[in-house]
């Protein structure tokens, strides 16, 4: 809790709010995450159990942010009820996920498509060309390939969304390919984000009767940024309303901003609507604490010229004593680029160090980040990043240079073309695979000896070479040349040996671009059964075509950069506040072309998507209200390469010009305060990272800092599948007191056992072993499934600076008739693997051991790994002196880590088994 809020009647008002619907308008700066906060705090406080709140956050970084404060509010206020693990926290998709699997686990067996691999799913030839038939959309319409895969999937979102019934359409080749698109989805047990809404509501709908087995998981749920939902979310939510005892909505029509998404300001505005639905209650956010007067009537006079609005009058805090001072707000034309971007460093640089208030009246100094810089495009971020990168001034950026303009990533795919036979572009309309002598001159721009004195041309061109032969003895088995066990990714691993990535370190700006690639890498691959020599050619494609826009510069997104200017789109700084603004490039931008699609314009509102002025002028109300102090708006009358002169955007005339000036130097008083760095939290974890790290820093570095993936091998998955048949036991012995016959096991495993990347074969005998455990365990341990006390318990735990999250196999009572306090922990593995392994699993235990005590108010007697393949038990040491070394193994690991630190610690057992031993130049 932060003694220093004292909350408003309307603050205090939406959090005593117990039961119904309500609606909070919240004006930008109200509070509105506190509120949020302190209302799950209540709820918990007064006696509600955390697994019956939702809240429903946009993005998972404020998911993290509002769990910090529910923690912090219940760690002062009521700490014995400070465990709420069990709550859900996180976005509607994620939410929707976890009820459609608590209503029938065989979604467990499904992956979700994440935008790239979506794309990479539907432009797989089998698909494009035969399962989904999309080439009949090309032939159909004369389109480009990757138009065809945007503007289908641009059409299946708007489906889904709108809950259009495909009979409607009067496109035919369309309809069928839908139809085919959703049909191969579940065959192949994908969902991508709006299928996993519309399989949920489709289930509610449709068995109505569902809804009771997870009345207990939705008593009160909370949704944060309610302007930005769209038809399907809502319809969601209308269908669980009626058993919730209370639903409350938190937003603000005026910051709707992704129209284009097809989300609906009209949801938040009608949600009080008495034709709609139940009675609501309205509270209203009006006071702004984060910005002074002239940001808040600036911005509220702007809003004022949209004529759809729910009537609101945002004010600014009176108790503020940050004042306006002229210079504050600035708009500034310039000549060109150069001299905009000239004026945005010369301001940082009166700025920098200079005294500030925050919103409690306290003085701190402007440090690097309290400055932002928001964008409307990619190309404007990649111009302050590189300016702020010339004039050394640390930056973080959410958007920016695509990684495959920077010289060491083309040169990597370049030698995975040569590798593989594969043309790319040289130039409009010249295609070819690149050349030996190409490569070897390549390798010694980018290596140069200067920077890398064991870089070695020629080690690199007879390696590169030999992976070039054993790619042809591949591709010389015509239609079996499918990859090795670790597929196109071992294949990299083993380029970037290649180079030398095992004789020497290629340094940050290099790791990160080419661990950029890797992920790339697997987004392409992992949609695929095997990937085959001769089918890598497709990845270029989706590379040159959708990955140009999507992979940007890794390096300045580390979240560990904290005194660094932030540079990030206006619609991903939604949420966040800067003392210092800069809106560049303020100009009208081109009339945006509505996005074509396959679906009938009369079926849905498709003007929606268009957007308007209003919904322009919501935007540049979203910047301006991130302002706490200083907003500077700059343009420049000619671009970069422009002949013709712009003038500023027409916005410019209906801000009121009593607050700005034009540019002007500032000097403000340098008292030498502390700087106020952005509170981050905790450092979430898991067990398996603080492993990884415990294991070898290295491996942690390459894996969980650069981003680099490892390979997949065909069997991934077979524990999961054992673990998932043995979670839907346990569950379903927990509510009806049941032991499956053998019948019942053989057929559970046979509808939930699904191997991705294995053979038919393969897949085959590794069901038969599955079934042969799952027997076996229930044979033998049925008898004790009376001690069950729950299965897959969630959990969160800090220590120290660390917030652990993770989840127990099982939880056993250690006597049947005995306290349900005094537990045995029970984490199954699949597979026995002694020596260095054996210590993580000790390790784990003891994880499992303290939440136990720290979150779950349990009190831990016995910790056992059950070795499933053989049925055997190791006891792992939970004793009071082992879990106190634990703890502080966690906060040396977690200070080592924030500290960077990552000193490699080579041992042949453990390198002669890492996934990055080809990557690493240090091991044994």
């Amino acid at each position: 809790m932060n003694p220093d809020i004292n909350l408003t009647d309307e603050q205090e008002k939406a959090i005593a709010h117990k039961s119904g619907r309500l609606r909070v308008i919240a004006c930008p700066g109200s509070g509105k995450t506190e509120v949020i906060a302190r209302r799950v705090a209540k709820l918990i406080k007064d006696g509600e159990k955390p697994e019956g709140i939702v809240a429903i956050t946009f993005t998972e970084k404020a998911a993290e942010e509002l769990k910090t404060r529910i923690r912090k509010i219940l760690d002062v206020e009521c700490p014995e009820r400070a465990d709420f693990g069990d709550m859900f926290t996180g976005t509607i998709h994620g939410f929707a996920l976890d009820i459609l699997r608590e209503l029938d686990p065989y979604y467990r067996t499904f992956d979700v498509l994440e935008d790239a691999r979506r794309v990479a799913y539907v432009s797989k030839s089998q698909n494009y060309y035969r399962r989904i038939g999309l080439v009949r959309l090309e032939n159909a319409y004369g389109l480009k390939y990757y138009n065809v895969i945007s503007q289908f999937l641009k059409s299946v979102d708007i489906m889904l969304m709108e809950q259009i019934d495909p009979g409607n359409l009067t496109n035919k080749e369309f309809a069928k390919c839908f139809a085919d698109y959703m049909d191969s989805l579940k065959e192949d047990r994908y969902f991508d984000f709006a299928t996993i809404l519309y399989n949920l509501v489709y289930e509610l709908k449709n068995n109505p009767e569902k809804i009771n087995l997870i009345t207990h998981r939705v008593r009160h749920i909370i949704v944060d940024e309610f302007q930005d939902v769209d038809k399907l979310q809502n319809t969601l939510l209308e269908l669980l309303s009626p058993v919730t005892e209370s639903i409350c909505v938190v937003g603000d029509d005026d910051q709707g901003i992704y129209h284009w998404r097809g989300t609906d300001v009209g949801l938040i505005m009608n949600f009080s609507n008495p034709e709609n639905s139940a009675k609501c209650t309205d509270v209203a956010l009006n006071t702004n604490f984060r910005s002074t007067r002239a940001v808040v009537e600036l911005s509220r006079q702007f809003i004022e010229n949209n004529g759809s609005r729910l009537p609101k009058g945002m004010t600014e805090n009176p108790g503020l004593k940050r004042k306006y001072e002229e210079g504050d707000i600035q708009s500034c034309e310039f000549e060109n680029e150069k001299d905009e971007l000239d004026f945005i460093v010369s301001k940082i640089g009166e700025l920098v160090g200079t005294d500030f208030l925050d919103r409690n009246n306290k003085p701190f100094s402007l440090s690097l980040s309290d400055f932002a810089v928001l964008t409307r495009t990619n190309k404007w971020a990649k111009k302050i990043i590189d300016r702020l990168d010339r004039e050394g001034i640390p930056s973080v950026a959410y958007s920016g240079e695509s990684i495959f303009e920077r010289p060491e990533v083309e040169f990597a795919l370049h030698s995975i073309a040569y590798t593989f036979e594969c043309k790319i572009r040289y130039g409009k309309g010249n295609y070819r695979v690149p050349d030996l002598s190409e490569l070897s001159g390549m390798y010694s721009r980018i290596f140069t000896i200067d920077h890398f004195p064991r870089a070695d041309t020629g080690i690199f061109s007879r390696n590169i070479a030999a992976l070039r032969k054993e790619a042809e003895d591949i591709l010389s088995k015509g239609t079996k040349d499918y990859l090795g066990d670790l597929g196109l990714q071992g294949f990299y691993h083993r380029i970037l040996q290649a180079m030398g990535a095992d004789r020497f370190d290629f340094g940050e700006k290099y790791n990160y671009n080419l661990a950029c690639l890797s992920r790339a890498i697997s987004d392409y691959e992992s949609v695929w059964i095997r990937l085959r020599a001769s089918e890598v050619k497709w990845f270029f494609t989706f590379m040159g075509v959708y990955g140009k826009s999507e992979y940007t510069d890794p390096q300045h997104q580390d979240p560990s950069i904290i005194n660094a200017v932030k540079i990030l789109t206006i619609h991903k700084a939604k949420g966040l506040e800067f003392p210092v603004v800069f809106v560049p490039d303020f100009i009208k931008p081109n009339h945006r072309t509505p996005d074509r699609n396959f679906v009938d314009n009369v079926l849905y509102d498709s003007e929606r998507y268009t957007g308007t002025d209003e919904d322009e002028r919501r935007v540049y109300y979203t910047a301006f209200t991130r302002s706490e102090k200083y907003l500077f708006m700059t343009w420049s009358r000619f671009p970069e390469g422009g002949v013709r002169p712009r003038k500023h955007h027409p916005f410019l005339e209906e801000l009121p010009e009593k607050y700005i000036s034009g540019p002007m130097q500032l000097k403000k008083s340098r008292s030498g305060y502390p700087d106020r760095r952005t509170a981050t939290g905790e450092y979430s974890t898991s067990y398996s990272e603080l492993t990884s790290y415990l294991r070898c820093p290295n491996d942690f570095l390459l894996r969980n800092v650069y981003g680099y993936n490892a390979g997949v091998p065909a069997g991934f998955g077979y524990g999961t599948n054992i673990h998932n048949v043995l979670n839907m036991i346990h569950r379903d012995y927990i509510r009806n007191e049941k032991v499956p016959d053998m019948d019942e096991v053989v057929a559970m495993v046979d509808r939930m056992f699904h191997l991705r990347y294995a053979t038919d074969a393969m897949s085959d005998n590794m069901k038969k072993a599955a079934e042969r455990v799952v027997r076996s365990y229930v044979a033998e341990h049925s008898k004790d499934f009376s001690r069950i006390l729950e299965t897959e318990k969630r959990f969160e735990f800090v220590l120290g600076e660390a917030l652990i999250a993770g989840q127990i196999d099982l939880l056993k009572k250690t006597n049947p008739d005995g306290s349900l306090k005094e537990v045995e922990i029970i984490d199954f593995k699949t597979e026995k693997i002694d020596g260095v392994y054996s210590a993580d699993y000790d390790r784990q235990l003891r994880y499992y051991a303290l939440a136990c005590l720290k979150s779950l108010n349990l009190k831990p007697q016995k910790a056992i790994v059950h070795h499933l393949d053989d049925d055997s038990i190791t006891q792992v040491d939970i004793s009071d002196v082992e879990l106190t070394k634990t703890v502080a193994e966690v906060g040396k690991t977690v200070d080592n880590i924030l500290k960077k630190k990552f000193p490699p610690s080579p041992e042949s057992k453990k390198c002669d088994g890492c996934d990055y031993r080809k990557l690493c130049s240090y091991r044994s």
